[in-house]
């Protein structure tokens, strides 16, 4: 019975996703307001939604895209329910959408966490009227990965339009199909890779193999002629001035032979060596390759606010010292990076990302440069554009910070990966 009850709630829960679909479907046709946003109309309702006030229930894609399976964990162990350790994601995501259908202790727990962990852009939609000021800010965050936060300030203002609710909801609605898809062949990549690497691996063991047998027969093949050369040797010793002459070109041809199937025999071992070093040094290369795919898939398992900063693979000139470039940031905090930077032996420079400084000057400045650092919380859009895209015309590294401060940085900087 509780299964059924279970299943007809969770049908009852996919009808009511499916008409919610049906109804933005029509509108979401390309016409010439979508694509152009109209001046809004006098706001009537400036107040908050409680997550089960929110309009046509989407409580599901808030879960989904506003929390982690890990935050709601922490939300039943806050309230002291106790979740069996074999519980499926989608068991568990299923029973806080029902949850937050209605008000409960549940409900109030997921308000109360997403307002705190959102605050700021709470904030700022609710004290923006102008209807293309809205579509700005959402546009915005879409773009620099703070989906979850601007989601949750949109669905819950009662001032948003319809227009500007449906295009948030289907731009949201599709991104997780992309992803879904994107794991899915990253992951499949992955497996294609372990797969090659277990073929090589067996590659490698089989020449190993054949190389210590090659190398032994070898060593053993060096014994036996040394012992035959030796014995040539103490034969000549003994014979007369009178007979030397004719054995003498005998001797002269045995020990040539000899001679040529030593060269032949180490020419065999180099080459075999030569053909383990290649083997070894693609299986190596194929393991860094399978590490970063497998860093993706878990990437895309769950929902970050920000892509952080990961370390990259810098090639520094024999002798050079690593110079860095720090776009924007505190002003206030510059000699405490600069100080950080030359504890790692690094030489430092900064510019503030165009507050007072020309922006004009990023390119010169990324050209005496190995690697650019830029946080990408606390600096234009523009000159982080311009930066990254510099990079990667002259190939130099470019690390994105999750924030301005100084542990950010000093994390990054010891990730690096310096090679001459």
């Amino acid at each position: 019975r509780c299964a059924a009850a279970q299943f007809r709630r969770q049908t009852l829960m996919c009808d009511s996703h499916a008409n919610r679909f049906a109804k933005l479907a029509l509108p979401l046709l390309p016409t010439a307001d979508h694509a152009s946003p109209q001046p809004s109309s006098p706001v009537r309702d400036r107040r908050r939604l409680k997550i089960w006030e929110m309009r046509d229930h989407l409580g599901c894609s808030v879960i989904g895209t506003c929390l982690a399976e890990s935050d709601l964990k922490k939300i039943l162990r806050k309230l002291k329910v106790q979740v069996p350790p074999n519980l499926p994601s989608h068991d568990l995501h299923s029973q806080f959408v029902e949850a937050v259908e209605k008000d409960c202790p549940l409900a109030r727990a997921v308000q109360k966490l997403l307002d705190r962990r959102h605050e700021t852009i709470i904030r700022l939609v609710g004290r923006t009227t102008c209807e293309q000021d809205l579509n700005d800010i959402w546009d915005r965050a879409y773009q620099s990965g703070r989906i979850p936060g601007a989601y949750w300030a949109f669905q819950t203002h009662a001032h948003i339009s319809d227009a500007l609710f449906r295009r948030i909801f289907g731009e949201v609605h599709m991104l997780s199909h992309v992803l879904g898809r994107t794991t899915h062949a990253t992951a499949q990549k992955a497996s294609e890779l372990e797969a090659r690497i277990a073929d090589l691996e067996g590659t490698l063991a089989r020449r190993s193999r054949m190389q210590r047998e090659s190398l032994a027969e070898r060593d053993s093949r060096i014994a036996h002629l040394e012992t035959a050369l030796s014995d040539l040797r103490g034969s000549m010793a003994v014979q007369t001035p009178t007979t030397n002459a004719a054995p003498a070109g005998k001797v002269a041809i045995q020990h040539n032979k000899p001679a040529r199937v030593l060269i032949a025999a180490r020419e065999r071992a180099r080459r075999a060596e030569a053909q383990v070093a290649e083997l070894q040094a693609e299986v190596h290369r194929l393991k860094c390759r399978q590490k970063t795919l497998t860093t993706k898939v878990a990437v895309h398992d769950d929902i970050v606010d920000c892509p952080g900063a990961n370390a990259c693979q810098l090639s520094v000139p024999s002798g050079e010292t690593l110079r860095v470039l720090y776009l924007g940031g505190r002003t206030g905090a510059v000699e405490n990076l600069r100080m950080i930077a030359e504890r790692a032996s690094a030489e430092f420079q900064h510019h503030d990302g165009g507050k007072q400084e020309a922006v004009g000057r990023i390119p010169d400045l990324i050209k005496g440069c190995h690697v650019v650092f830029c946080p990408v919380n606390c600096i234009s859009h523009r000159a982080c554009l311009l930066a990254k895209e510099h990079c990667r015309k002259l190939d130099k590294g470019f690390v994105p910070l999750r924030s301005a401060g100084s542990t950010s940085f000093e994390r990054a900087l010891k990730e690096l990966r310096v090679t001459d």
